[in-house]
């Protein structure tokens, strides 16, 4: 049985999970609680592709995330 990766699965108490967008390079970094409060603990990678557009140039899909 394959596991998927999750945030809870991934993030440890100490990590940062951190977005950027790829058009523009804006970043936002979220502590874990910061990021299971706003995407959940069982989000996964295809999950923040859905995080909506970028706060400052509006790209709605091109992201990077890593913690």
């Amino acid at each position: 049985m394959q596991m998927f990766q999750t945030l809870g699965r991934t993030m440890e108490p100490s990590d940062v999970l951190k977005i950027e967008c790829v058009a523009c390079g804006h970043r936002v970094e979220w502590t874990r609680a910061e990021a299971f409060a706003r995407l959940g603990a069982g989000a996964r990678p295809a999950d923040l592709k859905r995080l909506g557009p970028c706060g400052k140039c509006g790209e709605k899909r091109r992201i990077r995330a890593w913690i």
